[in-house]
């Protein structure tokens, strides 16, 4: 099985019209988007979802090509209805946070939960685990259109299941089947989840949680992202964990040293062969 994968391209138009070429060029058989798909929220969300993604969508359909999505933590929940009703004509396109979706021998699981981090919006965070620091805020901690309704983040956040608990409870993968895990928040301590701090140098942001559910479980894949500049500092886009290949490919914006690129990953689920490429605009 072939599969083109990529995440956080939000709301690049470009990159997903390339992405669908590519995946119908190469005659792919499963696309998979691993989250922050829509616009930031200056720009026309609703248009972005009518004019591109749901044409994307309904592309790969129609050329007999699986898709499988999730939101990011950048997507607010309040437009998770709006995506799906782009779907709903699409029988080979689905979601997969907090779902999974079996296609031959292999069982696809996703989860979009990501650790605390100190921006305002908090659609999707929860604390790594039971007890986990907070992270010190940039501002006021917001829902996407629910603002009023947290007074009192630590005493909100602390409430919720955590990151830990939401990787317990996802679907169980059947018996003989070959599990592959989209989990938008990568792993702790492998060097996939690097940034560099200003006044503290490199840190690692990835998730305990998600690097002792790998450990443990040992899946055949896990497909990460949410950490765009983490390859390019580290030099580091896949690992190994034990018997589990784990892949977070990053992704190129306009502040990047090489520009705005589309960085995506073809794979063949049957022998784990992985290539990390990269288109530009001019491609």
């Amino acid at each position: 099985m072939k599969v083109l994968y990529f995440t956080d391209l939000h709301g690049s138009r470009w990159k997903r019209e390339r992405a669908a070429k590519l995946a119908i060029a190469q005659k792919v058989n499963v696309v998979i988007d691993g989250g922050d798909i829509l616009p930031y929220l200056d720009d026309d969300v609703s248009d972005f979802i009518e004019n591109a993604f749901r044409p994307f969508c309904a592309s790969l359909n129609a050329a007999g090509i699986t898709f499988l999505f999730m939101a990011g933590n950048d997507d607010p929940i309040v437009f998770d209805r709006f995506m799906a009703d782009a779907i709903k004509d699409c029988p080979l396109v689905h979601r997969i946070a907090q779902r999974k979706i079996s296609l031959g021998r292999y069982d696809f699981i996703g989860m979009n939960w990501v650790n605390d981090y100190h921006f305002r919006l908090k659609d999707r965070c929860r604390l790594d685990y039971p007890g986990a620091p907070l992270e010190e805020q940039d501002g006021p901690p917001v829902i996407y259109g629910q603002e009023a309704k947290i007074d009192n983040w630590e005493k909100y956040v602390r409430g919720l299941p955590t990151i830990r608990h939401e990787l317990q409870r996802l679907p169980k993968p059947r018996r003989l089947a070959r599990p592959v895990y989209v989990i938008h928040m990568p792993p702790y301590h492998l060097g996939l989840a690097m940034i560099n701090r200003r006044g503290l140098g490199r840190a690692d942001v990835g998730s305990k949680s998600v690097y002792d559910f790998i450990q443990k479980r040992q899946p055949w894949l896990t497909l990460h992202g949410h950490i765009h500049e983490s390859p390019e500092i580290t030099g580091i886009w896949k690992r190994r964990l034990g018997k589990t290949l784990c892949i977070q490919p990053g992704q190129k914006g306009s502040r990047s040293p090489d520009g705005d690129r589309l960085v995506y990953i073809s794979i063949d689920l049957e022998t784990r062969a992985v290539q990390r490429l990269e288109e530009s605009p001019l491609t």
